[in-house]
């Protein structure tokens, strides 16, 4: 998740601690995940999900030249999940 998610959003630090906690995570069986387990893949899913919301802005306002980039409006909202997950990390 290095350098994925925005970094006002997320520090690399914090985004190399979710990306760990993520692998070491998937690699357990399903059965043997903890709610806390469950809680930090939902979080990273929908962290990413928000990455791929955010790249598919950037290519539509750069396909548009009349597109006001600096309008926060203009940008997917990062999701409220996310900010306490990060702060975890």
């Amino acid at each position: 998740m290095q350098s994925v998610l925005n970094a006002a959003a997320a520090s690399a630090e914090a985004q190399m601690n979710m990306a760990t906690a993520a692998a070491i995570t998937s690699a357990k069986a399903e059965a043997d995940r903890t709610d806390d387990d469950k809680t930090v893949l939902d979080g990273v899913h929908l962290a990413l999900a928000w990455v791929a919301d955010m790249r598919a802005a950037f290519e539509a306002l750069a396909a548009d030249p009349d597109a006001d980039f600096m309008n926060a409006a203009a940008w997917p909202a990062l999701p409220p999940e996310i900010p306490p997950l990060i702060e975890r990390f």
